[in-house]
């Protein structure tokens, strides 16, 4: 029965996973064209779309090349899609295959750890029926990759030490801190446990050479994932604190002791089950009392259960490290705690396999299969029951639409628009935006420069804009083009609230705006820009 019911549980919860993710990412009917997290997602994808066609790894356009401030690794992932699907919105299906594979390795996980079918479902359907998982499917964020990553590395934990799975297992650890930077602590307590593991499991004639193995690729994988990066952090630090050096302070900001009193409680009381923000989104990222559970159970396993005292020992250490260092850094954040999940899923796990072997001894087969199936069905109706607002919601915006991503539909009005407008002159003309550049590449059809609103926008110091002006200037520069003839635009698309008060400064500066063009509901305004000392 169990061989029958293993599979269909998996692909059940494929399934389930797939249905609460679906989306039609070339439409308009989800957020996924506005590319959010605004700019991170830039960071992801350019960088992918400019290796595929020749441009080199780097995150750059027309006007020049620009730092790459994000973990290569999720970049790396997209680049084979954009082989097939050039459309920069093709991130979403290597999310789909990506979450599938999370499915797959937490399936392995459960399988070994609970030998039970039906807490092997009950963990599937807590993970595929949490918000946070088949939310981040729709966004460009590296939790995409972490997550299978640090999955991959806790089913590797349950292998045999050889040279094969320390090899894998080191490449992977390392992977998490390539995937997010955040995730550092968790690189650093895989490898030591490896370590560990190595030099308490392996014949002393084996023990040197993996040592130096681990040591060596780690070292070179590090380097691969950008860790000069992290030297350059360190020296930064040690500026700041032996030298008091003010350009060190300013970089190393981020990150202080100062902040601990405010994130701790927060990452802590998410940890337990509470709601933390997931960018605009306030939820859950584990149900309530199960990390208190897991926890718990690992100080038991490490005092009194020596089988299981080597993974409880790991669980404890990669939670606690990870807390710690979240609790350290000034921007709290849902997404950075999404780390936690596998660690305490896995943990579950194990727990639970626990309880069916001290079960296994006091009941029958039948009756302990009775009990198992009757704790599953009680859980998993409350997690229902808590979810399904949610679950409601996501079914209904994605089979009935619902989400307008109005940055991609107003720059695709802006953009036919344009193509009328450039037939009334030679010259190229401006269009000043306040989004970044790159989102107007993705979706644009036309031959036209698009400059910045403000030297206050991210980027705008940054040689990417096709043509060469001082941000600090911008008015006098767009002065000078107008009295050279060009046409210059404003579109509203993308704009906030700050924005709106800057066109009162360009009046201020002698500028007239001609509204010539409203769509999408007032969100996708166009003017034409005048200088009144032209016209005069």
């Amino acid at each position: 029965m169990q061989k029958l019911l293993y599979p269909l549980f998996l692909l059940l919860a494929i399934g389930v996973f797939l249905v609460l993710s679906w989306k039609k990412p070339y439409g308009t009917s989800s957020l996924i064209g506005n590319f959010d997290p605004f700019p991170d997602s830039l960071h992801y994808i350019v960088p992918a779309r400019n290796f595929v066609i020749g441009n080199g790894f780097i995150f750059a356009r027309e006007g020049g090349e620009t730092a790459i401030n994000v973990p290569p690794l999720y970049s790396l992932t997209l680049i084979p899609i954009y082989f097939f699907i050039s459309d920069a919105r093709s991130y979403y299906f290597v999310n789909l295959i990506l979450g599938v594979i999370s499915i797959i390795l937490l399936f392995k996980i459960s399988q070994k750890l609970t030998k039970s079918v039906w807490m092997t479902g009950l963990l599937l359907f807590t993970y595929v029926t949490s918000f946070v998982i088949y939310w981040q499917t729709s966004l460009a964020m590296a939790e995409n990759v972490l997550l299978p990553i640090c999955f991959g590395c806790l089913y590797l934990v349950l292998q045999p030490v050889n040279t094969k799975n320390v090899v894998f297992a080191t490449f992977l650890a390392v992977a998490c801190y390539g995937s997010k930077y955040v995730s550092l602590p968790i690189t650093l307590v895989f490898l030591f446990f490896w370590l560990w593991r190595i030099w308490t499991e392996q014949k002393k004639s084996q023990r040197l050479g993996s040592v130096l193995l681990l040591i060596t690729l780690a070292s070179i994988t590090f380097l691969f994932f950008n860790g000069q990066q992290f030297f350059n952090y360190i020296s930064q630090l040690f500026q700041r604190n032996l030298h008091n050096d003010l350009q060190a302070q300013e970089q190393t900001s981020w990150l202080s002791l100062q902040y601990f009193s405010e994130s701790f409680p927060k990452y802590f009381s998410a940890l337990m089950g509470a709601p933390i923000y997931n960018l605009w989104y306030n939820k859950a990222i584990l149900p309530i009392g199960l990390t208190a559970f897991v926890l718990c159970w690992c100080i038991y396993a490490i005092f009194l259960l020596p089988k299981k005292r080597k993974l409880a020992v790991l669980l404890l250490a990669s939670t606690f490290a990870q807390l710690a260092f979240l609790s350290i850094i000034l921007m709290i954040e849902g997404r950075y705690a999404f780390i936690f999940i596998p660690i305490i899923l896995t943990g579950a796990a194990a727990m639970l396999g626990w309880l069916i072997e001290k079960g296994k001894k006091k009941f029958s087969q039948k009756t302990n299969n009775l009990i198992q199936m009757g704790i599953v069905s009680f859980l998993a109706s409350l997690l229902l029951i808590n979810n399904f607002k949610d679950l409601k919601t996501q079914l209904l915006l994605n089979f009935k639409g619902g989400e307008m991503p109005w940055w991609q539909v107003g720059v695709q009005v802006a953009d036919q628009f344009m193509q009328t407008e450039m037939e009334k002159t030679s010259q190229k003309p401006i269009v000043i935006s306040s989004l970044s550049p790159f989102v107007w590449d993705f979706y644009k059809q036309n031959n036209y420069v698009i400059l910045p609103l403000s030297n206050k926008q991210d980027m705008v110091k940054e040689k990417v804009w096709e043509e060469d002006f001082d941000p600090n200037q911008l008015i006098a520069y767009y002065q000078e083009q107008l009295q050279a003839g060009r046409l210059i635009y404003l579109a509203t698309v993308g704009f906030g609230r700050n924005d709106w008060l800057i066109l009162e400064e360009y009046k201020t500066n002698g500028f007239e705006l001609e509204l010539i063009k409203e769509d999408c509901v007032g969100a996708c305004k166009i003017y034409r820009v005048n200088f009144i000392n032209v016209i005069q």
